[in-house]
């Protein structure tokens, strides 16, 4: 990926029962929601290699569920009433789109922000 592609990504776009997706990092907006989804399963994509989605969805269903409609700009409705492997195209998809983000972009900045936290004595606690 390159840098400008990191700063401004283009949608993937996949017609899903008769649906246009467009796949994009999360927004802010977003954020918290998505982080809760994924919060109880993320483990699982740390440690690298094939993730077993039928593992995944028997242990975090619902999570995997909602984070599926979060990532993909849809409601739970729509993901509720897609057959698995349309489900599984949309869930990797996501992954794809959002790893890439989280590990690339948002991990790196989070990190420099606490050392300089750190070396400056802030907190982040309201003055």
């Amino acid at each position: 990926m390159t840098e400008l592609e990191t700063l401004f990504p283009q949608p993937i776009e996949i017609i899903v029962a008769g649906k246009s997706l467009s796949i994009l990092p999360i927004k802010v907006g977003k954020l918290p929601a998505f982080i809760r989804a994924v919060a109880p399963f993320f483990a699982v994509f740390k440690q690298g290699g094939e993730v077993d989605f039928i593992v995944l969805l028997a242990d975090h269903g619902d999570s995997v569920l909602d984070a599926c409609a979060i990532g993909s700009g849809t409601d739970r409705a729509f993901i509720d009433d897609l057959d698995p492997a349309q489900l599984v195209n949309i869930a990797q998809l996501v992954v794809e789109v959002n790893m890439d983000f989280f590990t690339r972009r948002l991990v790196p900045v989070i990190t420099a922000a606490a050392r300089v936290a750190a070396r400056t004595g802030a907190s982040s606690s309201p003055a």
